[in-house]
Protein backbone atom coordinates (compact mmCIF):
# COMPACT_ATOMS: atom_id res chain seq x y z
CA UNK A 1 0.00 0.00 0.00
CA UNK A 2 1.12 3.51 -0.74
CA UNK A 3 1.83 5.64 2.33
CA UNK A 4 0.76 9.27 2.00
CA UNK A 5 3.50 11.87 1.64
CA UNK A 6 3.47 14.33 4.52
CA UNK A 7 5.37 17.37 3.31
CA UNK A 8 6.66 20.28 5.35
CA UNK A 9 4.12 22.63 3.76
CA UNK A 10 1.18 20.54 4.94
CA UNK A 11 -1.93 22.50 5.88
CA UNK A 12 -4.70 20.59 7.64
CA UNK A 13 -7.95 20.39 5.71
CA UNK A 14 -11.21 21.68 7.16
CA UNK A 15 -14.49 19.78 7.21
CA UNK A 16 -17.16 21.76 5.37
CA UNK A 17 -19.59 22.99 8.08
CA UNK A 18 -22.63 21.71 6.18
CA UNK A 19 -21.20 18.16 6.44
CA UNK A 20 -20.08 18.28 10.06
CA UNK A 21 -23.18 16.50 11.46
CA UNK A 22 -22.96 13.80 8.79
CA UNK A 23 -19.23 13.42 9.45
CA UNK A 24 -19.81 12.78 13.15
CA UNK A 25 -22.33 10.04 12.34
CA UNK A 26 -20.03 8.62 9.65
CA UNK A 27 -17.27 8.02 12.22
CA UNK A 28 -19.59 5.51 13.90
CA UNK A 29 -20.20 3.41 10.76
CA UNK A 30 -18.79 -0.02 9.89
CA UNK A 31 -17.23 1.45 6.73
CA UNK A 32 -15.20 3.97 8.75
CA UNK A 33 -14.12 1.28 11.25
CA UNK A 34 -12.93 -0.89 8.32
CA UNK A 35 -10.94 1.98 6.79
CA UNK A 36 -9.49 2.91 10.19
CA UNK A 37 -8.36 -0.68 10.79
CA UNK A 38 -6.66 -0.79 7.38
CA UNK A 39 -4.80 2.49 7.96
CA UNK A 40 -3.60 1.43 11.43
CA UNK A 41 -2.50 -1.93 9.99
CA UNK A 42 -0.57 -0.16 7.21
CA UNK A 43 1.19 1.96 9.85
CA UNK A 44 2.05 -1.11 11.93
CA UNK A 45 0.84 0.72 15.04
CA UNK A 46 3.27 3.62 14.53
CA UNK A 47 2.48 7.28 14.00
CA UNK A 48 3.24 7.91 10.32
CA UNK A 49 4.27 11.50 10.98
CA UNK A 50 6.69 10.46 13.76
CA UNK A 51 8.15 7.81 11.42
CA UNK A 52 8.59 10.41 8.65
CA UNK A 53 10.23 12.82 11.10
CA UNK A 54 12.55 10.09 12.40
CA UNK A 55 13.59 9.22 8.83
CA UNK A 56 14.27 12.89 8.07
CA UNK A 57 16.18 13.23 11.37
CA UNK A 58 18.54 10.40 10.36
CA UNK A 59 19.26 12.32 7.17
CA UNK A 60 19.83 15.54 9.14
CA UNK A 61 16.74 17.44 8.00
CA UNK A 62 14.52 17.47 11.08
CA UNK A 63 15.29 17.33 14.78
CA UNK A 64 12.69 15.89 17.15
CA UNK A 65 12.24 18.79 19.59
CA UNK A 66 10.78 16.59 22.32
CA UNK A 67 13.24 13.76 21.82
CA UNK A 68 10.40 11.30 22.24
CA UNK A 69 10.94 9.27 19.09
CA UNK A 70 8.14 7.31 17.45
CA UNK A 71 4.80 7.17 19.26
CA UNK A 72 1.87 4.76 18.91
CA UNK A 73 -0.74 5.63 16.29
CA UNK A 74 -4.10 6.09 17.97
CA UNK A 75 -5.96 8.36 15.53
CA UNK A 76 -6.74 8.12 11.82
CA UNK A 77 -6.55 11.60 10.33
CA UNK A 78 -7.93 12.88 7.02
CA UNK A 79 -5.27 14.47 4.82
CA UNK A 80 -8.03 15.62 2.49
CA UNK A 81 -11.80 15.88 2.64
CA UNK A 82 -12.10 15.83 -1.16
CA UNK A 83 -13.55 12.32 -1.12
CA UNK A 84 -15.23 12.53 2.28
CA UNK A 85 -17.36 9.38 2.84
CA UNK A 86 -15.57 7.70 -0.12
CA UNK A 87 -11.98 8.05 1.09
CA UNK A 88 -9.02 6.28 -0.40
CA UNK A 89 -6.42 4.88 1.97
CA UNK A 90 -4.01 7.54 0.73
CA UNK A 91 -6.44 10.22 1.96
CA UNK A 92 -5.84 9.01 5.53
CA UNK A 93 -2.86 8.67 7.84
CA UNK A 94 -2.29 7.14 11.27
CA UNK A 95 -1.19 9.66 13.91
CA UNK A 96 -0.36 9.76 17.59
CA UNK A 97 -2.31 12.18 19.77
CA UNK A 98 0.55 14.74 19.71
CA UNK A 99 0.80 14.86 15.92
CA UNK A 100 -3.00 14.93 15.61
CA UNK A 101 -3.17 17.93 17.96
CA UNK A 102 -0.43 19.63 15.90
CA UNK A 103 -2.46 19.00 12.73
CA UNK A 104 -5.40 20.86 14.30
CA UNK A 105 -3.82 23.93 15.95
CA UNK A 106 -6.13 25.71 18.34
CA UNK A 107 -8.29 22.67 19.12
CA UNK A 108 -7.96 22.54 22.91
CA UNK A 109 -9.88 19.26 23.32
CA UNK A 110 -7.22 17.46 21.25
CA UNK A 111 -4.48 18.90 23.47
CA UNK A 112 -5.93 16.96 26.42
CA UNK A 113 -5.30 13.66 24.60
CA UNK A 114 -1.57 14.39 24.22
CA UNK A 115 -0.99 13.20 27.80
CA UNK A 116 -2.24 9.74 26.70
CA UNK A 117 0.53 9.28 24.11
CA UNK A 118 2.72 6.23 24.45
CA UNK A 119 6.05 5.46 22.81
CA UNK A 120 5.77 2.79 20.12
CA UNK A 121 7.53 -0.43 21.08
CA UNK A 122 7.96 -3.41 18.79
CA UNK A 123 6.93 -6.50 20.79
CA UNK A 124 9.16 -8.69 18.60
CA UNK A 125 12.22 -6.78 19.83
CA UNK A 126 11.12 -7.07 23.47
CA UNK A 127 11.04 -10.86 23.14
CA UNK A 128 14.73 -10.86 22.20
CA UNK A 129 15.80 -8.82 25.23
Amino acid sequence: MKVPRLGTGYLPPAIPLKLLDHYTLYLETANWRRLRRKVLKRAKGRCELCVAAAADDKMGFVIDPLGTGIRQARVVHHLSYERLFWERLTDLCALCFSCHAAAHPGNQSLMLDVALDEIWVDSRLEAIV
